[in-house]
């Protein structure tokens, strides 16, 4: 099939964006100026998640061998709802955070959350005690809603805090300390009114890692919200004007979004919650991440969509089970968090035939809006991350901050109407990422003739593992704690199946320590996932750069052609 053409690219998205169509622009003023915005997006978080009511008794969550119709779950949501109102008495500019694993009750709590006009703040569930006591410091919550797991991290200290513990499936609490969520579930009249909210109050606090180490709460608004969710319909609507017509045979699927990365992050919110809940489609959820299990509900719920990382589409397609199940239904595959892996389009035609396939590139900072593309655009160009954005403006600085020539690369700055507010109670960080009023991405890239980004590089120290961003600094910080450590360098290194993962390199010159003890000990303190995967020791002390400090990039290309090579 032919190459799809620039101009017949323009053409499509100059007949989606025309006055009076549904995807038509707008000037919006909000408090950081004046941007392009969808002018029939939702206009606020509230709106977004009502629209599900209309659903009835369609099947909204499938969780086990539990079965949620939109009806049940909005029952569900309200006397949750009712609780915090009435008895909480929640209020507008009150946080809520949630810190559970993908169970059900984790979207009622969240949709509850919101519709109480509350701040609602997902907090990363797959940290260990002293990470989850950081987030609930920053955030302040009137209401933790937790699972048990993430209970017994703070149930030492509950008696002590201000917050109301309220723990999902809880199998083992003190009464005096929390309540079980079950009990908030029952009430089926009497809910107080949905609340209204300013179109640019914050909506939302997501927390990532970033250049201090420490993580961030990036503030996301209400206006920023409905404005992403119809940047992906729009997205949608583009890539499907260059479908290829074997995507024909699957027009009569009913929508089914198989979730497989954790719900605080906004690839699993966004694409597996929002558009499922306004579409009417349905959400697979699983207790973890499990190739067997993934491809067994595939088959059983005749599942059409996975947005997920990289890393997950390569373990379900490379499982060795993957020929016992039906996996005909599967007609979307959208990845992000991480750069595409070179051989991963070729593995996907080869296991699923013709598929609708999509990447893109984004960051929490910008509410995931940046660039992306799907279907024969992406088929014509693996390599690009993809079309910017309509609503999304960048350019490409030098390490001067001076904007660089059309084609040349340069680190990637961004303006447009999704972009973060700032970083929650962080003037600091939030003046260091803004320059000249452009965000500040960290990634480097280049834009070719027609437009298409190409991603290239990162200036910032981060690692992203699988789509999970990891700062090196936090695992640095512990190793120093271990006495043996006197010198240590943390830092990212290729991996054919997470994208990257970290490697460790350290100088302990008075005390053995050996790889297994490292290993206990950082994962005694921090989650599984931020324990390196290599683990070196030098026999010298680690070399340093002009300014005194640990040299990071000559260690790592030592590493690199002496380990890895």
């Amino acid at each position: 099939m032919a190459k799809v053409s620039f101009a017949e690219i323009e053409t499509a998205r100059s007949a989606l964006l025309a006055a009076d169509a549904f995807f038509e622009l707008e000037q919006v003023t909000t408090p950081r100026g004046t941007f392009n915005a969808y002018k029939h997006a939702p206009k606020n978080l509230i709106e977004l998640l009502s629209a599900g009511r209309a659903h009835g008794d369609a099947t909204l969550i499938v969780y086990e061998d539990e079965r949620w119709t939109f009806n049940e779950f909005y029952q569900k949501v309200d006397s949750l709802r009712c609780w915090l109102v009435n008895e909480k008495q929640v209020k507008s500019g009150d946080r809520i955070a949630i810190a559970m694993r993908n169970y059900p009750e984790w979207l009622v709590a969240f949709t509850a959350s919101v519709l109480s006009g509350a701040i609602t703040v997902p907090l990363n569930s797959w940290g260990k005690a002293d990470e989850l006591q950081h987030g609930i410091a920053d955030c302040e919550p009137v209401v933790l809603f937790c699972d048990q797991e993430r209970y017994d991290f703070v149930a030492s200290n509950a008696n002590n805090m201000t917050t109301d513990l309220i723990v999902a499936r809880s199998e083992n609490i003190e009464q005096s300390a929390a309540i079980k969520l079950d009990s908030l579930l029952l009430e089926t009249e009497g809910f107080p009114a949905i609340a209204e909210v300013e179109t640019d109050s914050t909506a939302l606090v997501l927390y990532t890692s970033g250049s201090t180490g420490y993580p961030k709460g990036v503030i996301l608004t209400h206006r920023t919200m409905g404005q992403c969710l119809m940047n992906m319909y729009y997205v949608g609507a583009l890539c499907s004007q260059f479908a290829d017509p074997a995507m024909d045979k699957f027009a009569s699927n009913a929508p089914c979004n198989l979730i497989t990365v954790p719900l605080f992050h906004g690839t699993g919110l966004w694409g597996g919650f929002f558009v499922p809940l306004q579409m009417g489609g349905k959400v697979v959820l699983m207790y973890k991440w499990d190739a067997k299990k993934a491809l067994s509900l595939i088959d059983q719920e005749q599942v059409t969509l996975i947005g997920t990382v990289p890393a997950i589409v390569r373990s379900l397609l490379k499982d060795s089970d993957f020929d016992r199940y039906n996996t005909e239904t599967l007609c979307r595959v959208s990845m992000a968090g991480s750069l595409t892996p070179h051989d991963l389009p070729a593995l996907i035609h080869e296991k699923l035939g013709y598929v609708s396939r999509s990447t893109g590139w984004a960051m929490t900072e910008t509410c995931s809006i940046g660039s992306s593309m799907g279907d024969r655009i992406y088929d014509d160009r693996p390599d690009s991350a993809g079309l910017i954005s309509p609503i999304v403006e960048l350019r490409m600085v030098d390490e001067q901050g001076n904007v660089v020539a059309d084609g040349d690369e340069g680190e990637i700055e961004c303006s447009g109407v999704t972009m973060t507010p700032g970083y929650w109670r962080r003037p600091d960080a939030t003046a260091e990422i803004y320059h000249d009023g452009w965000l500040r991405t960290g990634d480097v890239g280049r834009l070719d003739e027609e437009g298409f980004l190409y991603i290239t590089g990162r200036v910032k120290d981060i690692v992203i593992r699988g789509g999970e961003n990891i700062f090196p600094g936090e695992i640095e910080d512990v190793a120093y704690s271990h006495e043996a450590i006197e010198e240590v360098c943390v830092f990212g290194v290729p991996d054919e199946e997470l994208g990257e993962v970290l490697a460790m390199v350290y100088f302990s010159p008075h005390k053995h320590v050996t790889q297994t003890e490292l290993e206990t000990f950082i994962s005694d303190h921090l989650g599984a996932f931020k324990v390196p995967k290599y683990i070196s020791v030098s026999e010298q002390s680690l070399p340093l750069n002009i300014s005194g400090k640990i040299d990071k990039r000559k260690i790592r290309e030592l590493f690199l052609s002496q380990t890895l090579n």
